[in-house]
C-alpha cells in the first residue's frame, strides 16, 4: 500500500514539474511553482514519518519509564 502512495506522488509530483516548466511562457508558472513546491514538501514529509516504523515525537514521553 505505501509503494503505491509513493508512486503516486512521484507521478502526480512528475506531472507537475512538466506542467510547471511548460508554463513558464505564460504568467501562471508561479502558482504552479508553489503547488509543485507543496507536493515535493508532502512526499518527503510521507518519506521521513509515514513509513511502517513510524518515528513518534512525543514530547510528554518519561523515558526513565520505557
Amino acid at each position: 500500500m505505501s509503494l503505491m502512495k509513493r508512486g503516486g506522488f512521484l507521478l502526480v509530483l512528475l506531472l507537475l514539474i512538466v506542467i510547471t516548466i511548460a508554463s513558464t511562457t505564460t504568467k501562471y508558472w508561479t502558482h504552479w511553482l508553489s503547488i509543485t513546491v507543496m507536493v515535493g514538501s508532502l512526499l518527503v514529509v510521507d518519506l521521513m514519518f509515514l513509513e511502517e516504523n513510524t518515528f513518534v515525537f512525543d514530547p510528554f514521553a518519561d523515558v526513565q519509564k520505557m
